[in-house]
């Protein structure tokens, strides 16, 4: 089950001020609290989510899309020892249920372990497919493109959500949360940004990502006053 917490103080980075942000009713994942949101960019995160000049918007979806992408893969492996069939029979993320639709969409209630792992495959083998991401200069991207890009993200997300539900508290103890906290940042702006997903998609983990957003706006702000 979810919790509901109220933060009052909270340090994205322990080289920044604290902001007074007011959370009260909203729902947060268990053992994110005032001490865990730090992290471990300090930059421009949105303004990393912005088209280089001279670089198409394909070209700039399929280049980020694999950075995120190995992230998310190098995180979520670095806790699988604790993500497995008896621990995580069910893919889930608080009281959300996440369910694997096959090729014949067909729809299946997996193992966290079993549905993360086909959901990394699938997203590797779509990035090595250069039908859909074509890598020679002047090929064009596959009419799907944007229909695929769209899958991987929700995979993607619905990954970042597991952990930060089911495995918050382990990656806190491997000292793995301020990457976490950095790469949900991030991700939530450039999908936002490029309307990769849907709000539904978010749900899970909708009051956090507002949270980071207060206190990334917050951070910024103090330092343009500096």
């Amino acid at each position: 089950m979810t919790e509901s917490r109220s933060v009052t103080k909270l340090h994205s980075n322990d080289t920044l001020s604290s902001v007074e942000i007011s959370l009260e009713g909203k729902i947060l994942p268990p053992y994110v609290d005032e001490n865990s949101l730090m992290r471990n960019i300090e930059g421009d995160l949105y303004g990393m989510c912005l088209i280089f000049p001279g670089t198409s918007v394909n070209e700039w979806l399929a280049t980020n899309t694999l950075g995120f992408f190995t992230l998310v893969d190098l995180i979520a492996a670095s806790i699988m020892e604790y993500c497995t069939i008896d621990m995580c029979p069910e893919m889930t993320a608080g009281d959300t249920q996440y369910y694997w639709i096959d090729e014949k969409n067909k729809k299946q209630k997996l193992p966290a372990p079993n549905h993360i792992n086909l959901a990394m495959s699938y997203i590797q083998t779509q990035l090595q497919d250069r039908k859909i991401f074509p890598t020679k200069f002047g090929h064009e991207f596959s009419p799907d493109f944007i229909h695929v890009i769209k899958r991987m993200y929700r995979h993607m997300l619905q990954t970042i959500a597991h952990l930060y539900y089911h495995h918050f508290q382990i990656l806190k103890e491997l000292s793995l949360h301020c990457y976490l906290n950095s790469l949900l940042l991030h991700f939530a702006y450039f999908t936002k940004h490029f309307e990769l997903l849907e709000i539904q998609d978010l749900e899970p983990l909708s009051d956090l990502i507002e949270l980071l957003f207060k206190i990334d706006r917050n951070d910024s702000a103090g330092k343009k006053a500096e």
